[in-house]
């Protein structure tokens, strides 16, 4: 579990939290000097005053800073992450199949030309890899280019897979974030053609405080972190130390921010992220980025990742966060006022 803000640049703004115990120090009046002959009988009663008044000035303070750090913490847009539960199979109600987007007629490649083309080539069968994972685990799919995703009625698939799509197009925005908003599940496979800009503008839409960063080469080789199998799409790994999941090679990879990473490199870089039911996979199964394709567990990791995005249900929303924070602010408000009605009135 963790917190994200979606509007962080708004963190900023917490040093203004200190501003009432600076106007506190800045308006606390001078003593003066006054020649009176009663002036011990006068120096016990301000003590006495200020002893009663010292508890309800503190509460005040803390009221006035309380509901500052409240409403900017608002304004951040605060998103709570957590595991969600999960059944463990495909709910038969919702099961329509698995829509597979192709994104090899959304643009050209990116990757840099580097002896992986030399040795492997041009390879553009990622989206073949994961199909035939599927069908070989019985589960229904059907795979379209990318260009035709817009005439596609979402509603008659439960996941839909965006694999090495250069971006959603602006048709088809709408479509997917009212399929993800439902509870439907998506998978995002970033491939050589990923255009990370144009991806983090649909992303940010989604409201999930996720970002793609341009394409990185991996250059710490070694066996992958999957953080204790803690994750259902892994966990069915975790007594099985020959299925190759570990000792993959990653050779070129996006870095995914803001999501809560599953399976990392040794440097902590997220290969497989989640937040609620969208899944992020930074790599795509081609010989040129990863030769996961090669191992014995690509094929039920493919099916444990639809499994996943098909029954986990919609994503946390951040809503319930704001609405404590501005009851909080509210509160303390309240306490505020009375607290100087009170006061006044006792002074």
């Amino acid at each position: 579990m963790h917190l994200i803000f979606l509007n962080g640049e708004y963190l900023w703004a917490l040093p203004l939290c200190l501003l009432p115990v600076l106007l506190l120090y800045w308006r606390r009046p001078r003593p003066r000097t006054i020649l009176f002959g009663a002036m011990r009988i006068l120096l016990l009663a301000v003590r006495q005053t200020q002893a009663a008044f010292a508890w309800q000035d503190r509460l005040q303070l803390a009221c006035r800073i309380g509901l500052l750090a409240a409403l900017i913490l608002s304004l951040a847009g605060p998103v709570l992450h957590w595991r969600p539960k999960y059944s463990g199979g495909l709910r038969p109600p919702l099961l329509r199949g698995v829509l597979l987007v192709d994104g090899r007629d959304s643009g050209r490649r990116m990757l840099p030309e580097d002896d992986v083309y030399v040795k492997y080539g041009p390879d553009d069968s990622a989206a073949d890899y994961i199909q035939a994972a599927l069908e070989v685990c019985d589960v229904p799919v059907q795979r379209i280019p990318s260009s035709v995703l817009a005439q596609e009625n979402l509603a008659d698939w439960n996941t839909v897979v965006l694999c090495d799509v250069a971006a959603p197009a602006d048709l088809v925005r709408g479509k997917l974030r009212a399929f993800q908003r439902q509870g439907s599940g998506l998978i995002f496979v970033f491939g050589a053609r990923t255009r990370p800009d144009a991806w983090n503008a649909f992303l940010a839409s989604l409201r999930l405080g996720v970002q793609v960063e341009p394409v990185c080469q991996n250059e710490h080789p070694g066996l992958l972190d999957p953080h204790g199998y803690a994750h259902p799409i892994l966990r069915i790994f975790a007594d099985e130390p020959d299925s190759g999941l570990l000792s993959q090679t990653v050779r070129y990879y996006f870095p995914v921010r803001g999501a809560l990473a599953e399976l990392s490199l040794p440097t902590g870089e997220a290969l497989l992220a989640v937040s609620g039911n969208v899944v992020f996979w930074s790599v795509a199964p081609e010989m040129a980025m990863t030769d996961a394709s090669t191992r014995p567990g690509f094929v039920p990791l493919w099916n444990e990742t639809v499994r996943y995005a098909s029954t986990v249900g919609p994503p946390e929303t951040h809503l319930s966060l704001i609405c404590i924070l501005l009851a909080l602010a509210a509160l303390g408000l309240v306490l505020d006022v009375a607290i100087s009605i009170k006061n006044s009135e006792r002074r």
